[in-house]
């Protein structure tokens, strides 16, 4: 599972049409923010449930941190969040 690491940040880009943020990492939790294909966030933690379902804790560009599950994510790991597209 990716780490983060002295090199750079751990980043989850959104790789489905519309992607639900939640408050906490369940599929039954409030949505916090829908997000499009594309977007990336910061990787602050990871929580796996009981079944097996992985979850992602990031964070958005107002600071706040919100839960996506790792389904509908790639994660990489990239030296800061303003490379160029």
């Amino acid at each position: 599972p990716p780490v983060n690491s002295a090199s750079g940040q751990i980043i989850a880009t959104v790789t489905v049409r519309a992607a639900r943020l939640r408050e906490w990492p369940a599929v039954k939790s409030g949505i916090a923010s829908v997000v499009s294909e594309g977007e990336s966030f910061e990787v602050t933690g990871e929580w796996t449930a009981s079944g097996g379902s992985k979850w992602y804790q990031v964070r958005i560009p107002n600071g706040g941190e919100y839960w996506i599950a790792s389904y509908i994510v790639s994660v990489s790991s990239s030296p800061s969040l303003s490379k160029p597209h």
